[in-house]
């Protein structure tokens, strides 16, 4: 069984949960069982601003111990950039 390492942000209490990965076990179930408001997206620790799919399957997508963040959606969209090249 995998183990993932979930940090919530807006969350000071307690930064970090840890959670089991069951074969199976997509982002919404992830979401629901950190019980956070229904804006809240999950991505990669590496990559907070490309949130996870919320009907993936997990358990392709995700290492053992891998660092996740949970944020609002809001965040992410302010994050996200435009890059423009011209000649």
């Amino acid at each position: 069984m995998r183990t993932v390492l979930i940090r919530i942000e807006g969350v000071k209490r307690r930064p970090v949960r840890k959670l089991p990965l069951h074969e199976g076990t997509r982002v919404s179930d992830i979401l629901q069982a950190l019980n956070v408001p229904a804006g809240y997206v999950l991505a990669r620790a590496g990559n907070p601003t490309w949130p996870l799919p919320r009907e993936a399957a997990v358990h392709a997508l995700i290492a053992d111990s891998e660092h996740l963040v949970a944020r609002s959606t809001a965040a992410v969209e302010t994050a996200a950039f435009t890059l423009t090249l011209s000649n």
